[in-house]
């Protein structure tokens, strides 16, 4: 049974209960079919949903949960949904499978509410999923899937940290977001969804820096400050994570620290877990391509939420290979390292400092890889021998 016949079988006053809760202007106005035609408009991205003016700015008290929009359109299969950045670099990506959401219908029970910790991955078709920091064989239960109309009342962007309330449905579906308790730290009810956007701010060069600790210099050769807003290059052929290690221990006034290591490997586990500074993005060596890629989205959008508050960011990528390999194997085109290291900037609210490892070239993406950093770096480092 696809979408339209499991709306069919609503009767015309539940219809309109259902259109006025996802956004349909005046449904009293429209036949049984423009209903559904409308609903699935806006419940797959085609369309936006209708926000009455006087309502502006101010969060919809119910929000989703509502069994109709879980029994159509909550997604069967979460690893095949097109997030937004996907969509974006569609030319370049692996071909993924289209977004499902005629799903069986079945009889479940809600379960109680639990609260739920999280970060706001949109989806191209404008619904979102709140996701874990780490992916290690998570379930999708783990996952939150957000409707496209709470994403526009809160104006909810992709890296959000979301803290919630939400209900299980079964081990196979994501679970129903029912309230939102805090955005990005910000208790709901003092929430604004008027906000800046990193991307917009331009470039602000400034000379202001992270302090470096002295006994740095014993291990590396670091040619000059750390300023906010910088690329910052560590050339080894070592072990990228233990370097690292190091340096984010002797930089001491960063704060905060991102680390990003979307393809972990079991020997480098126990050192990221001794990484007391970071909040750690990392997928496991295991974990498919597209996994791997999300979650190097999520933590470039992590970073940019937090420099729009102010912080001043350092993103660590351990290393800029690992992420050069997530591009499509038809293309040279590594725009996975170009969205993460080209972020880096100084604004006039905070910065978003980007700290990466590589080694010398060997192969022709290696290569690509390695100019392309090289003109984009502002500070080399070299371990002593």
């Amino acid at each position: 049974m696809n979408n339209f016949e499991k709306l069919e079988t609503l009767s015309i006053f539940e219809l309109r209960d259902l259109a006025r809760k996802v956004g349909v202007y005046s449904p009293t106005l429209l036949r049984k079919s423009e209903l559904i035609i409308q609903i699935q408009d806006i419940m797959t991205g085609k369309k936006s949903p209708f926000t009455p003016k006087t309502k502006q700015g101010r969060p919809a008290k119910n929000i989703s949960g509502y069994e109709n929009i879980v029994n159509v359109f909550l997604p069967d299969n979460v690893n095949t949904l097109q997030t937004d950045e996907e969509k974006t670099f569609t030319n370049q990506l692996t071909k993924f499978n289209d977004t499902v959401f005629a799903q069986e219908s079945e009889s479940f029970e809600y379960s109680t509410s639990t609260v739920k910790h999280g970060y706001v991955e949109l989806l191209a078709n404008k619904n979102a999923l709140i996701r874990p920091n780490v992916y290690n064989n998570s379930r999708a239960s783990d996952l939150v899937f957000v409707v496209i109309q709470t994403v526009e009342n809160y104006n909810l962007k992709s890296g959000d940290e979301i803290i919630c309330n939400a209900r299980y449905v079964s081990e196979d579906k994501p679970m129903i977001l029912t309230s939102v308790l805090s955005i990005n730290g910000i208790p709901i009810e003092k929430w604004c969804k008027d906000r800046e956007d990193f991307d917009q701010m331009p470039h602000i060069p400034t000379k202001e820096h992270f302090g470096i600790n002295k006994d740095l210099e014993k291990m590396f050769n670091i040619s000059n400050e750390f300023a906010y807003g910088s690329n910052i290059v560590l050339y080894t052929n070592q072990n990228s994570t233990q370097y690292l290690n190091v340096l984010i221990n002797g930089i001491d006034t960063a704060s905060p620290i991102i680390f990003l290591n979307p393809s972990i490997t079991g020997k480098n586990i126990d050192t990221i877990k001794t990484m007391s500074k970071v909040l750690p993005f990392c997928a496991d060596f295991v974990e498919s391509f597209a996994s791997q890629q999300k979650i190097c989205f999520l933590a470039l959008n992590r970073a940019k939420r937090l420099a729009e508050q102010g912080k001043d960011v350092l993103l660590v990528v351990d290393d800029a290979m690992t992420l050069a390999n997530l591009n499509s194997e038809s293309s040279n085109e590594i725009y996975v390292v170009k969205s993460v290291i080209s972020a880096a900037k100084n604004t006039k609210n905070g910065s978003i400092t980007v700290l990466t490892t590589l080694s010398e070239p060997n192969t022709p993406l290696h290569s690509v890889t390695y100019n392309t950093i090289t003109r984009l770096q502002d500070v080399s480092i070299t371990p002593k021998n």
